[in-house]
């Protein structure tokens, strides 16, 4: 059978063992330094108090000082060497992982999105800290003991006994505590995302009265984790009380048991010291590991789903293709959310040349998000295959594919960042492309007003910006750059008539430059410069044909289309247009006309809501 390759994981560790040999050749040093202070202590009290040496003891004090002051050295260089390790590991798996949380909120399939990369950082945390001291510490443990069995068998068996039973009660601990601790940790988490939503959905709360409601069940969660959160801590309480009554009463029966043998003369005055700092110091590590114990357990829990997620393929990255020309095919593409058997788009298959541009219209819910999502390659079709000049969307190199392609989502999704970075997509790049994308978009003078003009910081997810603002930065972005495909999910859902009017010119404008460009509307307005629509009904198209023709027959009763014509709007009745023909009636009606620009198509056009002569 062919053996497992190793995980992604477990590589990342034997790659960085080197950290791990360093460390435990200075907790080497460490525990030999750490036998200083009991052979001073037997020191001080065989040599120096029954001669009354002084110089000896200065000797000796003056040793020590030194031996204490290297350990302390040397135990900050092991904590730097295990912080090291932590960041070697941090970077060879976080962009990974970053990689693959983007492609499983992508995919509809996180239910805590970023929560491998918390994962990662629960894990980097103990291994650089106190959960891998204490078991690097823990392996001289048995040398702590054996010293003491060296001084008297006695001693030793008092040492070993002690550590054996603080062993069994941080076994105990963690028995009698995992189970409430996960099911308050579940209830917990459940509470969150009702807080998480309430806060982001503030607005509505307020308006609607919801608040009374998402509390009875916030509350019922609240109570249910305090519940299981107090249960959990009273027996944690009461394991580590017994932990610290048997740690102190360690010492103090070593120190009796070493009292009586110096009594019967066994062993000296000095070794009874130095027992009981022998057995403290070689329980502390036990002591260590039961304090860290909880944490050492989330770790591992950790390590499993950073290790399967690392495991998760990511989409095969191809060789960089040759810049295409914006040929756009669906061939035969079905696609169904994931867990579900219902299909969103059954057999969706067209083709459209590059400089064309195609509306797509339909019901609610019939699929036109769906379908943007699978054009531009963030979703994979279950059947069936998207192609831009041939090559699969979904198989292309993202950042290359991402140089040839804009998509303007239905949320718009900006990102915490200045204005500039936003429109550039966060790419170092000349400020002209930036202020000609805004141009295009007619938000150069709206960015130039605000407080640091490009340099504005928007806030997370443009929370300083308006709806209206926001969607056309998305514009821009989704412009920028001179990309050959263009698709834009419900692109007017917030804009004024100004702002619609920008979209229409910035169409025209990706017409003259022959991108091809997709736009799910409702409203006809949007849908005049386009050479084809698409209607799509529960996930199937239903027809598909010249803008003129499908207009005609979805939306019979809009007033005509106005052109311009001596100067003056007038009407031009039961004239039947091209996509062509249209762009061009859109391109004149931009124009001035006797001081004013007319916007007569895109009042007639909304006339009749597109989506409502779908329906009917």
């Amino acid at each position: 059978m062919k053996p497992r390759p190793p995980s992604a994981l477990r590589t990342a560790f034997l790659l960085c063992a080197s950290y791990v040999v360093a460390a435990g050749a200075f907790s080497l040093v460490i525990n030999l330094l750490n036998l200083v202070q009991p052979l001073y202590m037997m020191q001080v009290f065989d040599r120096v108090l029954s001669n009354g040496s002084i110089s000896t003891l200065i000797m000796l004090t003056m040793a020590c000082v030194v031996a204490l002051l290297v350990l302390a050295l040397i135990d900050d260089v092991r904590s730097r060497i295990l912080i090291g390790w932590g960041i070697r590991i941090d970077a060879m798996l976080s962009a990974k992982l970053m990689a693959v949380e983007v492609e499983r909120s992508s995919q509809l399939r996180s239910a805590a999105p970023g929560q491998t990369l918390r994962d990662l950082d629960k894990l980097r945390q103990v291994v650089t800290g106190s959960g891998t001291i204490a078991f690097l510490d823990l392996l001289w443990t048995p040398v702590y003991m054996g010293i003491c069995f060296l001084l008297h068998p006695l001693l030793g068996i008092v040492a070993l006994s002690g550590a054996g039973l603080l062993l069994l009660l941080a076994i105990g601990n963690q028995f009698f505590v995992t189970k409430p601790t996960a099911e308050a940790m579940g209830h917990a988490q459940k509470s969150y995302r009702l807080t998480e939503g309430s806060l982001r959905n503030a607005e509505a709360v307020q308006a609607m009265g919801l608040l009374p409601g998402l509390l009875r069940l916030w509350r019922t969660e609240r109570l249910a984790f305090l519940n299981r959160q107090a249960v959990a801590s009273r027996r944690s309480a009461g394991f580590m009380a017994a932990i610290r009554f048997l740690r102190t009463g360690l010492q103090v029966a070593i120190l009796a048991v070493g009292a009586w043998l110096s009594v019967r003369q066994e062993i000296s005055p000095g070794a009874m010291y130095a027992a009981m700092l022998l057995g403290g110091r070689g329980v502390q590590p036990v002591d260590q590991v039961v304090g860290v114990w909880g944490q050492l357990v989330e770790a591992f829990s950790a390590a499993k789903r950073v290790d399967e997620a690392l495991a998760q393929p990511l989409r095969q990255q191809q060789m960089q293709l040759p810049d295409p020309e914006g040929n756009l095919s669906a061939e035969g593409i079905t696609f169904a959310a994931p867990n579900t058997e219902v299909a969103i788009l059954r057999g969706i298959s067209f083709q459209l040349p590059a400089g064309e541009s195609l509306g797509v219209i339909g019901p609610t819910a019939s699929g036109k998000s769906t379908l943007a999502r699978l054009l531009v390659g963030v979703w994979r079709p279950y059947s069936g295959v998207v192609r831009l000049d041939g090559a699969d969307v979904f198989g292309w190199d993202r950042e290359d594919f991402g140089r040839h392609v804009g998509y303007l989502p239905q949320d718009i999704e900006l990102f915490s960042g200045s204005v500039r970075d936003n429109i550039a997509r966060f790419q170092e790049c000349e400020p002209s492309a930036v202020v000609r994308a805004a141009k295009l978009v007619g938000i150069h003078d709206m960015i130039l007003r605000l407080p640091k003009g490009y340099d504005t910081e928007i806030g997370e997810g443009g929370a300083v910006l308006s709806g209206g603002q926001r969607q056309r930065i998305g514009l821009a972005r989704a412009i920028f750059g001179d990309p050959k495909l263009v698709v834009l999910d419900e692109p007017n859902s917030n804009l004024d008539g100004q702002g619609e009017e920008a979209l229409r010119q910035v169409l025209l404008h990706l017409k003259r430059e022959r991108v091809t460009v997709v736009i799910i509307a409702h409203r006809p307005s949007m849908l005049v410069t386009v050479d084809k629509i698409m209607v799509i009904r529960n996930g199937l198209i239903e027809r598909m044909g010249p803008t003129s023709q499908i207009m005609a027959a979805f939306a019979p009763n809009a007033p005509q289309l106005r052109v311009v014509q001596g100067g003056q709007a007038q009407q031009a009745p039961n004239q039947q247009l091209s996509g062509q023909q249209a762009a061009q009636i859109a391109a004149q009606q931009a124009a001035p006309v006797s001081g004013q620009a007319p916007q007569a198509a895109a009042k007639a056009a909304d006339a009749e809501p597109i989506d409502a002569a779908a329906k009917g």
